[in-house]
């Protein structure tokens, strides 16, 4: 929803105000999704087994480090917004290119040499760890102006809210061991809960 006046704030030369929304965006938004994917990652085994009856083996492996892709992959989104707003979308792209390409090729060793299936999602997930927190960046910095302090207290704004929500939510599944329809219920609340009191506070 922001990002029609982030890239009208950069036409119009406001390039520090177009800033602020998308760092500010940034947060709101990994906070959003944190909320969602946090409580999944702890209830989507007795989700599949209700929604499936018959879950296929790894499938909640496969969900799960798609989870914490989703979250870690918020940076991806949100900082493609100024690159669009510059028309600077050489870099990105070019990257885009070889990443997919060094994919392919580590993920056919891998499983040449043996590898299971999980390190499919696994090397997607180092991919995009390193779009967000080094590719992204660096374009953001080198090409449009990006201050690095301003974009450490993005990320650190957001960090703050995720170490202590997963710290709790990992608390919680420890102390109740979800196992029946109730303790899982009670468990999926909690971590809700626990994400927007850190989100709140932080």
């Amino acid at each position: 929803a922001l990002n029609p006046q982030i890239i009208k704030s950069y036409a119009a030369g406001d390039y520090e105000d177009s800033q602020k929304l998308m760092l500010q965006s940034t947060v709101f938004v990994f906070d959003l999704v944190l909320l969602i994917c946090l409580p999944l990652y702890y209830v989507i085994e007795p989700l599949l087994d209700i929604w499936l009856v018959e879950v296929p083996e790894m499938t909640v492996d496969f969900i799960r480090i798609t989870l914490i892709s989703q979250v870690l992959g918020v940076f991806n989104v949100t900082f493609y917004t100024p690159m669009l707003a510059s028309s600077k979308l050489k870099s990105n792209s070019m990257w885009g290119l070889y990443l997919g390409c060094g994919q392919f090729v580590v993920v056919y060793i891998l499983y040449k040499f043996g590898y299971g299936v999980l390190c499919l999602p696994y090397i997607l997930l180092l991919s995009t760890v390193i779009y967000a927190f080094y590719i992204k960046p660096r374009i953001l910095y080198k090409e449009i102006g990006y201050k690095i302090k301003d974009m450490a207290i993005c990320y650190w704004n957001c960090f703050k809210v995720l170490l202590p929500s997963v710290l709790i939510a990992a608390g919680i599944n420890y102390l109740l061991t979800p196992e029946t329809l109730i303790e899982q219920g009670v468990m999926l609340l909690s971590v809700v809960l626990s994400v927007l009191a850190c989100s709140f506070l932080f």
